[in-house]
């Protein structure tokens, strides 16, 4: 096997199957790759739909693996130890594929300088854009993205990149850099838990660039977001950037290694009342996002203060082998 493609799910069997759908259909050959499932305890019919597809008899490998602990790290690191690859291609379920996808991430591991591909990540829509959406891209030099949901476009030529822009929902990397460095830290953590949030593969990331080898962006290893119209309102938004404060409390207390050193991000005051209606209900949603991005944070940071258990879970060097938060800690 060249590669391994991971799908970690949860409840979301039909957007799943679009996923596998589209994978069956990459200008590579299925004796070539490998398509792990991890069901991260989903309730719903994602066995069955795994199991569709590896009856129909053809010669691709579709595996499915059952991980009680729900969670993107859990769901992650089940999956690398189960590949039989020495490539392990990250991938979120809703996501779907250029044909050229695997192709052009397997050609860019061929310098063995490099650790980790991403390509394109661009919006598959289920309902028109918002113009307030659209606005929040981010525009540098030949870099356009929007973290907000995931997308991201670097234009038409292979380059080297800085690591933090490999994202999640399809980031490949080498199954020896991965355990050598210990592996993602915790994400999507049920919100229940939430205090048991990490940065996910951004620190992963950043020991990539610390190490000193090299992340690669390929135009070909391109793949479109599926995008519900229900991340496209100022309340899918809050949420994200919410989620977003709890994620950097994480990362300030790893880099600290005390959270009673780690301040709380200053305060943002926007201009309510300057320009056309338009603009001014722009700066309400981001001084709104930003105070909820306070929230997370302080949030987190609070719970970390109070728990000296939680604190060892935060800086825990590896969770390759220590990725259930649901233990007595």
């Amino acid at each position: 096997m060249e590669a391994s493609v991971i799908i970690p799910t949860m409840n979301r069997a039909e957007t799943l199957r679009k996923c596998l759908i589209s994978l069956l259909q990459l200008d590579f050959s299925p004796k070539d790759f490998e398509v792990i499932v991890v069901d991260n305890a989903s309730k719903d019919h994602t066995h069955a739909v795994v199991e569709e597809f590896q009856k129909l008899g053809n010669e691709y490998t579709i595996k499915y693996f059952y991980e009680p602990v729900e969670g993107l790290l859990s769901g992650r690191h089940r999956g690398a130890k189960e590949s039989s690859s020495e490539i392990l291609c990250y991938v979120d379920d809703d996501v779907l594929f250029d044909p050229s996808w695997l192709r052009a991430i397997v050609e860019s591991f061929s310098s063995p300088l490099v650790d980790i591909v991403g390509g394109p990540s661009l919006g598959e829509w289920e309902s028109p854009v918002p113009q307030w959406v659209k606005d929040n891209w981010r525009h540098e030099k030949n870099k356009s993205y929007l973290g907000d949901l995931s997308l991201i476009e670097f234009g038409d030529k292979v380059q080297i990149i800085p690591a933090e822009f490999v994202w999640g929902l399809n980031y490949s990397i080498r199954k020896k850099t991965l355990f050598e460095l210990g592996g993602f830290h915790p994400d999507c953590i049920p919100a229940s838990k939430q205090e048991f949030q990490g940065d996910g593969e951004t620190g992963l990331s950043y020991k990539i660039s610390k190490k000193g080898t090299l992340a690669v962006y390929h135009p070909s290893a391109k793949v479109y977001h599926m995008t519900p119209k229900g991340r496209l309102t100022p309340a899918y938004l809050f949420k994200r950037y919410y989620y977003q404060g709890v994620c950097d409390s994480y990362t300030k207390i790893r880099i600290a290694k005390n959270p009673e050193l780690v301040p709380l991000p200053q305060e943002k005051k926007f201009n309510l009342n300057q320009g056309s209606p338009f603009q001014q209900y722009q700066a309400l949603l981001k001084q709104r996002a930003w105070g909820d991005y306070r929230k997370g944070f302080e949030f987190h940071l609070n719970k970390v203060l109070s728990d000296k258990s939680l604190l060892r879970w935060v800086l825990q060097a590896s969770y390759l082998e220590e990725w259930d938060y649901t233990l007595n800690r």
